[in-house]
């Protein structure tokens, strides 16, 4: 039986690849919905760490748009 990283690193692999399948997988930035996509999390939630400054990853702002380097979203769900 899985231990829960391990399950929650298949799902999160399995995620992965069906974005790619859709042609999302090429994008370098991400938005805050496809990062909590990605983590099996909800946007608000990823808001409200961004706020708080506990999000592990780093944002990049464009205007009013918060993004990810896409490299960087894989790198910490590789560290999970």
């Amino acid at each position: 039986m899985n231990s829960s990283p391990d399950l929650l690193k298949t799902i999160l692999g399995e995620l992965l690849q069906i974005k790619e399948g859709l042609g999302l997988g090429s994008k370098e930035l991400l938005s805050v919905e496809e990062v909590a996509t990605m983590l099996g999390s909800s946007p608000k939630t990823v808001r409200n760490a961004l706020s708080k400054g506990t999000f592990p990853i780093r944002e990049i702002h464009r205007g009013s748009r918060v993004l990810f380097k896409r490299r960087e979203v894989l790198a910490y769900i590789d560290s999970l």
